[in-house]
């Protein structure tokens, strides 16, 4: 910092004031636009900007860019980057991503469209520069009674506001449709995405047992430049000595994207209550988003459809659910049907244990209700008249993980008519696929000679589960989807 510019001068005299001759620095400009409409074709604008930050910015610089609506919202924030020696602005001001940036941000201020906080931003190149002395007890005492008040920058500070899937109907029909698109290209051609997340992190937390979800995110992540890590809840159980919601908080400062596959889905709120990276349900007791992705892809694919034919590919099918109806894949197959068109229809055993909890009911109800191209949901009294000119016939394990002896048996029973078989095959179509998002029970949920027959899909359901995936984890890490 030699004085010579009006930013280094600004960040000079912060540093001074501080008792430092250098940093950290904190340079942030917050953009509030009139409308919430603007932020999204003003990203474009910001994007050359942070990668050229990215690139040459040097040393113990934190740099935010916040865009506010008119109602002060944040809705998205853009770029943090910091190193550890010394700020220099002189080279990031004068880059023409910089000046491309600013006379941008200029026009839309003039036009009223946008306020920028931070005068100094348009004038000297700078926003407002701050450096605070740590080792101040007073300062420090300051800054946790502010972050005990309001939401901290710094935890939201590695991307904009993200999006949570906590269930399939969290993503809209156009949002599932770009999702299954992109997931379709990326399986004609792996090759071309094969830096999508260079240098990005996804955890997996795990409390329950998984092998397709493991190893697809696993694979899926490293075959897009970036790296998964597999924490098992069973050796440092979450939610015990820490609450979910702190969880969430620190895991959004070291990960780009959470997957939970857990018992509850008040694990998954909890997490993604103060977490600023997308949270992503892997399976709890009342979704399974992930594998919905899959089972679309694997349908469009059978059903002949091109990835630019995803939105309506799946409008009209007869889809057929039997077994267990409290079930987590068979509420959001439910809710999945209803978004996407579907004439979804399901049987099991009534009454009990297996009954469809009301809630996931009157949410069928309202996505029905909420387009004129919604699909529709029938809970049927018997297999034969669910499955009656189905096009995709579907089933799920019988047995959850330890279910024995006498209570293995009566369950046995009492899903024992719900068994998809030969028999119950001929009340569909000679087209139709059957699938099981696995693992799979022969002579249980389903027989041999369905699951091993010529219209079983259930590996190809399988692999599209690293597929679907990989095109979500970019979706929600690169903030395509918000």
């Amino acid at each position: 910092n030699n004085g010579s510019s009006a930013s280094t001068t600004a960040t000079a005299a912060t540093a001074a004031a501080a008792g430092k001759e250098n940093g950290p620095f904190t340079l942030l400009v917050k953009l509030n636009f009139a409308t919430s409409s603007l932020v999204s074709s003003f990203l474009a604008e910001i994007q050359p900007l942070c990668e050229y930050i990215r690139q040459h910015e040097p040393t113990t610089l934190s740099y935010e860019v916040l865009l506010s609506d008119k109602d002060d919202t944040m809705v998205t924030l853009l770029e943090r980057y910091e190193d550890k020696d010394n700020a220099y602005l002189t080279v990031h001001r004068s880059s023409v991503p910089f000046q491309n940036f600013r006379a941008k941000l200029k026009a839309t201020q003039e036009k009223g469209l946008v306020k920028v906080d931070g005068g100094s931003y348009l004038d000297s190149g700078v926003g407002y520069v701050d450096s605070k002395d740590r080792s101040n007890p007073a300062v420090v005492a300051t800054d946790r009674a502010i972050l005990s008040a309001t939401p901290s920058i710094a935890a939201t500070s590695r991307s904009q506001p993200s999006r949570h899937v906590a269930k399939i109907s969290d993503l809209s029909r156009p949002e599932i449709s770009s999702i299954l698109s992109l997931a379709m290209k990326m399986k004609a051609n792996p090759e071309a995405y094969h830096n999508a997340l260079h240098n990005k992190t996804l955890l997996m937390l795990f409390e329950k047992p998984s092998l397709r979800t493991r190893v697809s995110l696993e694979a899926g992540m490293t075959s897009l430049g970036g790296h998964a890590i597999a924490y098992m809840m069973g050796d440092s159980p979450l939610g015990v000595k820490e609450s979910y919601e702190d969880t969430g908080a620190v895991l959004s400062r070291m990960s780009d994207a959470v997957t939970a596959r857990v018992k509850s889905r008040e694990q998954i709120a909890g997490l993604a209550a103060n977490s600023t990276i997308p949270i992503i349900n892997a399976l709890d007791d009342y979704a399974h988003p992930m594998q919905m992705l899959a089972d679309m892809q694997v349908m469009l694919e059978y059903l002949g459809v091109s990835p630019d034919g995803t939105a309506n590919g799946l409008q009209g099918i007869k889809f057929a659910f039997c077994g267990d109806l409290n079930n987590n894949v068979t509420y959001d197959l439910m809710r999945a049907g209803c978004i996407m068109g579907m004439d979804v229809r399901v049987a099991g055993p009534k009454g009990g244990d297996f009954s469809i909890e009301q809630s996931v009911l009157d949410e069928c109800a309202k996505l029905s209700a909420a387009a004129s191209n919604a699909g529709t949901v029938k809970v049927c009294e018997t297999a034969e008249e669910a499955v009656a000119g189905a096009d995709f016939v579907y089933t799920d394990s019988w047995m959850s993980y330890g279910v024995k002896g006498e209570a293995r048996e009566k369950r046995f029973n009492q899903l024992l008519p719900y068994q998809v078989n030969a028999e119950l095959m001929k009340y569909a179509k000679p087209s139709t696929k059957f699938m099981n998002c696995l693992p799979a029970m022969r002579g249980d949920e389903q027989t041999s000679e369905v699951i091993d027959g010529p219209q079983s899909i259930v590996f190809d359901q399988a692999e599209n589960r690293l597929h679907a995936q990989k095109a979500l984890l970019v979706k929600l890490i690169k903030r395509e989807i918000v």
